[in-house]
């Protein structure tokens, strides 16, 4: 036997589910707006997006895991640069057929970063 909730409560229920999902095209739309920001952010919002950025990545999102890499490769989002870190990030992206990061690796064994 089903039991509903009342329409007071069942409102509340589904308010609650959407606000705190988080699906993959919330995830596309946070990328997008931190890869097209034209304004320099604080160093919190560095901080927030290096975060978010890192959160994304370990769960195994491409672009994620390529604008790490980047951060790392050029010291951006607040991140030192640190050539080691970059290449396993991008190469974690370029894995997964993500082409700005096999384009961002070819680049920089061309230019000898990665040895």
């Amino acid at each position: 036997m089903q039991t509903s909730l009342p329409c007071k409560d069942q409102d509340k229920h589904q308010i609650s589910q959407t606000r705190y999902s988080r699906s993959p095209s919330s995830r596309q739309d946070f990328l997008q707006h931190q890869s097209n920001s034209q304004s320099d952010p604080s160093q919190v919002e560095y901080r927030n997006a290096m975060w978010n950025f890192l959160s994304a990545a370990l769960r195994g999102h491409k672009e994620a895991q390529y604008r790490l890499g980047t951060g790392y490769l050029n010291g951006e989002l607040g991140l030192p640069k640190n050539f080691s870190l970059a290449e396993f990030w991008l190469k974690k992206s370029a894995d997964q057929g993500y082409s700005p990061a096999n384009t961002a690796l070819q680049k920089s064994y061309e230019e000898i970063v990665f040895s």
